[in-house]
């Protein structure tokens, strides 16, 4: 993960795929969801990582396993790695926004790398259910402890 994310590693995505592609089959089996009427969706990183990348981990991973979109972006610059878990609760508000890429679908499904407090995940879903009233999932691929 720290090689994917922080140290330019961006071939360590096609490692990821399988299990984010089994995923993604479960969510759309157990929800009854058509995969053609759901939008992937990635949050792009935000000002603060393009000093560490060129390239977007979650948007390549999405992009390996559907037609992903990044529809959602950080809009602030203070990184959440360098924040607590509480404080990283409360500083999220209003940290996400859409992007011009933004369309309508049935359904969204957010993908997340780590699942830490929640807080990205229940911000970009409430910032697409400010725009739409359809369905949100969020599928992350790791859960810290």
């Amino acid at each position: 993960m720290r090689q994917w994310k922080f140290e330019n590693q961006r071939s360590v995505a096609r490692y990821l795929a399988p299990f984010l592609r089994t995923r993604l089959h479960r969510l759309f089996r157990e929800e009854d969801i058509m995969p053609a009427q759901a939008a992937l969706i990635s949050i792009g990183s935000g000002p603060s990582a393009k000093n560490i990348r060129n390239y977007q981990p979650m948007l390549d991973l999405g992009r390996a396993v559907g037609d992903c979109r990044e529809m959602l972006e950080k809009s602030v610059r203070r990184k959440q790695s360098d924040a607590g878990r509480e404080d990283r609760f409360f500083q999220v508000k209003d940290s996400i926004k859409l992007t011009g890429r933004f369309r309508k679908a049935v359904y969204y499904v957010i993908l997340e790398d780590v699942f830490t407090t929640g807080s990205t995940a229940n911000e970009a879903s409430r910032i697409l259910k400010l725009h739409c009233s359809q369905p949100v999932y969020v599928v992350s691929l790791f859960m810290a402890d």
